[in-house]
């Protein structure tokens, strides 16, 4: 993603990091809690069929992102802004998902891979290595089963051409957002990760002298960066699920509706 939006939210999330500036722009987070709301009646217009995997996978990412994106706006009328670069990358993800999916539906298959991979690592941590985590899963009486259909499955759709692993940077790449992947991707895993930079800007206040130590402290640095970050994401998410539907059905006034408001109210907030 190339947007203009997205290119300023990736300077403020730079600029409110390292400046660590202290307003709040509250019109960002109205503005995403309203796109929420008319995101979620657009999502509501889109006939679902749960059978065909893309398309539940499309609109599962998209919802995603919108619940990512409502509970950063939940925990910044809180005050709890620890957790928002989290769910941010978390959401960030999710749109490098969904548009590498709607542009390229081979693309399943690459979400399909890491599922089951995971699943038989869990499944081969219980039966050969006695994770006590994981014991539930060698006690179930069709575990071998189990593992058997998946190995069968991981074998087939790497003979489908799906590649062996793809990184978060192969699907940024793929998703046209290298630049993105560079930038605020960073900065917010870096939050994600507890990073020294991260643990210092929540819990060393170098504003004061002496310098203090907090914990629970309210620095609204990142409530603009990211909320302005998930308007722009949504944005672009909410047209491409749109356009994404019109290829299967005609879209209907209702959502077209939602999404002409729902891009009303972000454009509001970033005026």
């Amino acid at each position: 993603m190339s947007s203009r939006e997205l290119q300023i939210a990736i300077s403020r999330v730079l600029q409110t990091a390292w400046n660590d500036r202290p307003a709040i722009l509250m019109e960002a987070v109205d503005a995403v809690e309203e796109a929420v709301k008319w995101a979620l009646i657009a999502l509501a217009a889109i006939p679902i069929n749960l059978a065909d995997a893309r398309h539940r996978t499309v609109l599962s990412l998209f919802a995603s992102l919108i619940e990512f994106s409502d509970c950063c706006v939940k925990l910044a009328r809180l005050g709890a802004f620890t957790g928002i670069p989290v769910l941010g990358r978390s959401a960030i993800e999710a749109y490098v998902d969904l548009k590498n999916l709607i542009e390229d539906g081979a693309y399943l298959g690459v979400l399909e891979l890491a599922h089951d991979k995971e699943w038989a690592r869990l499944i081969e941590q219980a039966v050969e290595h006695d994770n006590p985590f994981v014991a539930s899963l060698a006690n179930l009486s069709d575990v071998e089963e189990h593992r058997s259909r998946l190995d069968a499955r991981i074998r087939q759709t790497l003979a489908d051409g799906v590649p062996k692993r793809m990184t978060k940077e192969d699907k940024f790449r793929k998703a046209g957002m290298s630049q993105e992947y560079e930038a605020i991707y960073g900065v917010l895993c870096a939050a994600a990760h507890n990073s020294p930079s991260a643990l210092i800007g929540r819990h060393i206040d170098v504003n004061t002298w002496p310098v203090q130590f907090v914990v629970g402290r309210r620095d609204p640095a990142w409530v603009d960066s990211t909320t302005s970050a998930l308007a722009a994401l949504l944005r672009s998410a909410g047209h491409m699920v749109v356009a994404y539907a019109e290829a299967l059905v005609p879209t209907t006034a209702r959502l077209d509706g939602a999404i002409a408001r729902m891009d009303a109210a972000i454009a509001h907030g970033s005026g």
